[in-house]
């Protein structure tokens, strides 16, 4: 089945493989540090929330196609607790890109519970989609 879904720890693997090709600065970690960093930041206290989790695209075969990486921040805004999304780390392998894999991650992750969703990075074609679907960049 093709679809969208929360990240698991049994999917680590598969992610720091898209990670490593389309993403990182070559040799920035081995694979299992990757994966523990993952781990940690990913799918741990405090940044993990599983109303607003991070996302993984899967294709027909149960391959991990994509990613979309969310680390929730719970803060305070005139009194009332709050909580904040960052997306993070967004990679989706060549073969689902044209159909939009990257696009129907952050559409998901930005109609999530959170109050406010912001990103630490944006590429060119990253920025182009979160203006697309309603975000600015500021």
């Amino acid at each position: 089945m093709t679809g969208i879904r929360a990240l698991g720890p049994a999917d680590l693997p598969q992610v720091v493989s898209l990670y490593r090709s389309y993403l990182a600065w070559p040799h920035v970690a081995s694979e299992e540090e990757l994966i523990a960093t993952f781990m940690r930041i990913f799918l741990d206290a405090p940044l993990y929330d599983p109303a607003i989790p991070s996302l993984v695209y899967e294709g027909a075969d149960g391959e991990v196609l994509g990613f979309l990486g969310s680390q929730v921040h719970r803060m305070q805004f005139e009194g009332r607790p709050i909580r904040l999304a960052c997306s993070s780390s967004l990679v989706v392998a060549p073969v689902a890109r044209q159909g939009g894999a990257g696009a129907l991650m952050l559409r998901k992750h930005l109609a999530g519970r959170q109050d406010l969703t912001i990103t630490d990075t944006a590429g060119g074609s990253t920025e182009y989609m979160w203006k697309r679907l309603g975000g600015s960049m500021h």
